[in-house]
């Protein structure tokens, strides 16, 4: 680490270090005593203890908390007299850290986006585009795997981080040609390029003030981290600074004689750098330093247009009234109860095996070997010399029933500030009460409700920093060149989101950014028509699976976005209840003539069932069979215990509601 490397000195004190010819300008220097600067604050704000956490470091606090979490266990003592005592841990913070991380993630919580236009009114077909767009992008960068581990990381440690940004990753490509030799070249690398989300380690991420909970008003933030010489270059090579100074394993320090050192970094193998990322919002700047080499611009802006931290922050609960910058994570809360518990537990294991297998004492004759303790052996003593001599066993006062409701207590602790068992999926124990699994199931409710908030929170900030980069990175056109040379033409993005339910039927979303000379914002009718008319016959081409939407990307940038999360959304319904609200409105919307017949009978009637298009497909009939079907019911009457009503409500025409009693008794019943 750059703070714990120090200039080597010979006896005469002069400097031993082997000089380097990096030698920056007065404003490069400037920039890298203000890193060191805040560096040197962050580094104490990281190891300093705190009230908060125990009065341990945050380190500290967070090693203490993944040991818990991943039931780390001591080793065995060397010595024989306490090397039999049990060593049992009981996993009490992972069960209860899973569970609650199992509620929250049942549901993959997304962000809801409402747009404005320059006038402040609401364009819901922008919001659309945006969502869309959004869910295009969340498929491609595993979103779904981030937000599950930010959960898990948020109940674990005192922080946890989410990191999204714009990339382009290039890889080494080998073709074989038809003569046999190789042709090597560098291709861009599909998979890992794009808007992608990391989840960054809470050691990582160093502030620099701990007293202001919001990270983007923090004075600066640092993303240090030691990464492979390798992965470096592939990210920074071509940098004129990084190719000539820096070096794996050695720290760039500059001396009192405002030289430049090569110093080895104990703490870095030969192959290691640092990488710190300095961020300083109220600079505007974004720098990067390697070894202590600046390798960026003194003055290098924030990349992104919006100006902010690409950084979003996870948090079990608030440790004050929202001032303090960590959190008191789940394992943190239950540490005081599981030590209380591992401790009555292996005190319990230790007392059965004393009456199991006590311990004896001798009197009166030579030294006894523990061989006498055999099952079933016969020892005899030779009493002969001394007729006193006796061999009889220490039985203790062992009180394991105290133990047990110690234990019983600890746990109906633990259950109301995590997860209850009922809440896990484990059944009542026959003597629960009523009274007893309500109070559990509502300490779960409150408990996920407020980390529900906690969450939603959390993903309105990262789909904040989504939106910014989908209106920098993807609404932009691309020059591509032409064949033969010669010039280019400016490309637009395209994103396919298949299985969406658009007019009641499930087809294939086509969004597609255009120049704006393709699209007519203004104009007589037949030119908006003649638009029209074209991206039908594209349609018309791709098939009816597929609905095409053009947007006008500077349109689409004009306007404001807003990033809303529902708290209630974090905590979901069953599948059975989702079906059975499901079932219960088409009931209700059945026959009514203000509602499609046709769309509400495919989402919801037979959307209640998962079941895919060409499924519900089948199950509908043509507009020539339901015209058919009129006209035969038009010339003939009805039989008996048939009415018009279903006819009517597949015509969409005005029809009375189905008697639903007992399915809506049925409804209520699951529900």
């Amino acid at each position: 680490m750059l703070l714990d490397v120090t200039l080597q000195r010979d006896k005469a004190g002069k400097i031993s270090d082997e000089v380097s010819s990096y030698s920056p300008d007065d404003k490069t220097k400037e920039r890298l005593t203000q890193i060191k600067s805040l560096f040197t604050q962050a580094y104490t704000i990281r190891n300093k203890p705190y009230r908060e956490f125990n009065d341990l470091s945050l380190v500290d606090r967070m090693n203490l908390d993944q040991m818990s979490f991943g039931q780390y266990v001591e080793p065995p003592s060397m010595d024989p007299a306490e090397a039999w005592r049990s060593r049992a841990f009981r996993p009490i913070v992972r069960n209860q850290i899973i569970k609650i991380a199992a509620h929250i993630t049942a549901s993959i919580i997304e962000p809801m986006v409402f747009a404005q236009n320059d006038a402040d009114e609401e364009d819901r077909d922008a919001a659309g585009v945006m969502k869309d767009v959004m869910a295009w992008v969340n498929e491609r960068s595993d979103y779904d795997k981030t937000f599950i581990a930010s959960v898990i990381g948020a109940l674990v440690n005192p922080c946890a981080y989410v990191y999204t940004e714009n990339t382009k990753r290039y890889k080494t490509k080998r073709l074989k040609k038809s003569d046999g030799t190789i042709d090597v070249k560098r291709v861009l690398d599909e998979y890992l390029s794009g808007l992608k989300d990391y989840i960054v380690p809470c050691d990582e991420v160093w502030i620099t003030n701990i007293y202001e909970n919001d990270i983007q008003k923090q004075p600066a933030v640092i993303w240090r981290r030691v990464v492979d010489f390798s992965d470096a270059k592939a990210r920074y090579g071509g940098n004129k600074n990084f190719d000539e100074y820096v070096r794996p394993g050695f720290q760039m320090i500059m001396g009192d004689d405002a030289l430049f050192y090569y110093t080895h970094d104990q703490d870095q193998e030969q192959r290691l750098v640092e990488e710190l990322i300095i961020w300083i919002p109220g600079e505007g700047l974004r720098l990067t330093q390697i070894n202590g080499v600046l390798c960026c611009d003194p003055d290098e802006p924030n990349p992104r247009l919006d100006g902010l931290v690409p950084l979003a922050k996870f948090g079990f609960e608030l440790i004050d009234e929202g001032r303090f910058f960590y959190y008191k994570s789940l394992a943190f809360k239950l540490c005081n109860d599981e030590a209380l518990i591992n401790t009555a537990y292996r005190m319990m294991e230790d007392g059965t095996y004393l009456q199991a297998m006590p311990p004896a004492v001798a009197f009166g004759v030579d030294a006894v070997s523990s061989a006498v303790m055999i099952p079933g052996a016969v020892t005899t003593f030779d009493n002969t010399d001394n007729p006193q001599a006796s061999f009889q066993t220490i039985v203790g006062n062992n009180n394991l029933t105290a133990l047990y409701n110690l234990t019983a207590k600890a746990e109906q602790s633990i259950d109301e500030s995590g997860a209850s068992p009922i809440m896990g999926g484990d059944a009542p124990k026959q003597n629960t009460t009523a009274y007893e699994i309500s109070r559990l199931e509502q300490n779960a409710r409150v408990l996920l409700g407020l980390f529900g908030k906690m969450v939603s929170l959390a993903v309105r900030d990262w789909g904040r920093l989504k939106v910014s980069d989908i209106l920098q990175h993807m609404t932009v056109g691309e020059v591509s060149e032409l064949a033969g040379g010669g010039g280019g033409m400016l490309k637009f993005r395209k994103f396919l989101l298949p299985d969406k339910v658009i007019d009641g039927k499930r087809k294939s979303k086509m969004i597609q950014f255009v120049s704006p000379d393709e699209m007519p914002q203004t104009g007589d009718e037949e030119t908006i028509l003649e638009a029209s008319r074209k991206i039908a016959d594209k349609e018309e081409q791709m098939g009816d699976k597929t609905k095409i939407i053009k947007v006008n990307p500077e349109l689409f940038r004009r306007m404001k976005y807003m990033v809303v999360v529902k708290a209630e959304a974090v905590v979901p319904q069953s599948p059975a209840m989702q079906k059975a609200l499901m079932l219960e409105e088409y009931a209700l919307l059945r026959g009514n003539q203000l509602v499609n017949q046709e769309a509400i009978t495919r989402d919801l009637a037979l959307g209640a069932y998962e079941r895919t298009s060409e499924d519900t497909d089948r199950y509908m009939m043509k507009p020539e069979e339901l015209q058919q079907m009129a006209q035969a019911q038009a010339g003939v009457a009805q039989p008996d215990g048939l009415s018009g009503n279903f006819l009517d409500a597949a015509k969409g025409e005005g029809a009375a509601t189905p008697d639903m009693s007992g399915a809506m008794k049925t409804l209520t019943n699951i529900k």
